[in-house]
């Protein structure tokens, strides 16, 4: 053969050498969209919320609009699971028995979180076995009195109190609920000594307020100013040290000449059984984020006093629970809870 002529590639050889070239190049192009593909591959089907409250309470309707955004983020149906009892301990253990794949979630709050492990260490869980992915909200706890006791003020109160020891009744849900601990808390540090009356349930708590059976409540600020516009009830003030931007126009109790650090704040999020992976807790940390940032949810939460949490990472998020649930261990051993 002449010098300019070269040898032809038999056919067998250039298919076997096409095919190499697609399979080098698909998997150089699935090496370098492995991310998106990870990203995608979550979620492939509904997801479930479990929430640790009975249907139709505040809790349970916040929860139901965190589905429903959750849903229209993640592109999946999101089913709300409701299961009460315990304080929340029931449904966070029902969680926790489930695989960590991020399809069984939990509207997870300060009662379920921190409060309920505190108190009953039996349930055997503790925040650390939840992959806490993202803070949705949060709402100081209010002081409600019965439009008839005839005080307008903290101090008022705590001077009836004083003047009154042991007569004056606080209501809470249950003797070791964070109601019940809110109360005894703001007592304690009165000085004051109230009869706790403990309620199975809260529509109860609150009729029972209306019709005067009870003197004072100590609920979450939403419905503190639901039943003060209801019902005519007194807001004396929020277990806060700052007014809530959701109602500037409420005190704080600390704003009294008896109190002075006085904090029981309500707050709920996202969580999930430890052992998310990785892209997993950020498509759902994205979707919460995407949610809080929504103008439209901020106007909403607000009219509701419920102020939306700000921006916070996920191990920003885990720190104020740690946090959270010392601070709750520390105010177990300090009250009489029976």
């Amino acid at each position: 053969m002449g010098a300019g002529v070269t040898n032809p590639v038999p056919p067998q050889e250039k298919c076997s050498s096409r095919r190499s070239f697609l399979l080098t190049l698909g998997a150089s192009g699935v090496a370098r969209m492995g991310p998106v593909y990870a990203e995608l591959a979550f979620p492939q089907r509904p997801l479930t919320l479990v929430v640790p409250y009975a249907a139709g309470g505040e809790a349970d309707v916040t929860a139901r609009r965190m589905a429903v955004a959750l849903a229209r983020q993640l592109a999946q149906p999101v089913i709300v699971e409701n299961m009460a009892g315990a304080s929340g301990g029931l449904a966070a253990r029902r969680v926790l028995r489930a695989k960590a794949d991020g399809y069984t979630l939990m509207f997870g709050t300060t009662s379920d979180l921190v409060v309920a492990p505190a108190v009953n260490p039996q349930l055997g869980y503790q925040s650390s076995d939840f992959s806490l992915i993202a803070m949705y909200g949060h709402a100081p706890m209010a002081l409600v009195v019965r439009v008839g006791l005839g005080v307008q003020s903290i101090d008022a109160f705590i001077d009836e109190a004083r003047r009154q020891p042991g007569r004056l009744s606080m209501g809470a849900t249950g003797r070791q609920s964070f109601q019940a601990l809110a109360a005894q808390s703001l007592a304690r540090a009165a000085g004051v000594q109230l009869l706790h009356v403990p309620y199975q349930k809260g529509t109860q708590l609150m009729h029972d307020l209306s019709s005067g059976r009870i003197d004072a409540v100590v609920v979450p600020l939403p419905a503190a100013l639901h039943q003060a516009r209801q019902w005519g009830h007194i807001v004396v003030g929020t277990l806060s040290n700052a007014r809530s931007l959701a109602s500037p126009d409420t005190p704080t109790v600390n704003e009294g000449r008896s109190l002075k650090g006085v904090v029981s704040e309500i707050w709920a999020g996202l969580v999930a059984p430890a052992g998310l992976a990785q892209e997993v807790m950020a498509s759902l940390h994205r979707a919460v984020q995407a949610l809080l940032v929504d103008p439209a949810f901020h106007v909403l939460r607000m009219r509701l006093a419920d102020v939306p949490a700000p921006p916070m990472s996920a191990a920003e998020f885990a720190r104020f629970v740690q946090a959270e649930e010392s601070r709750m261990r520390d105010i177990v051993r300090q009250l009489p809870l029976a």
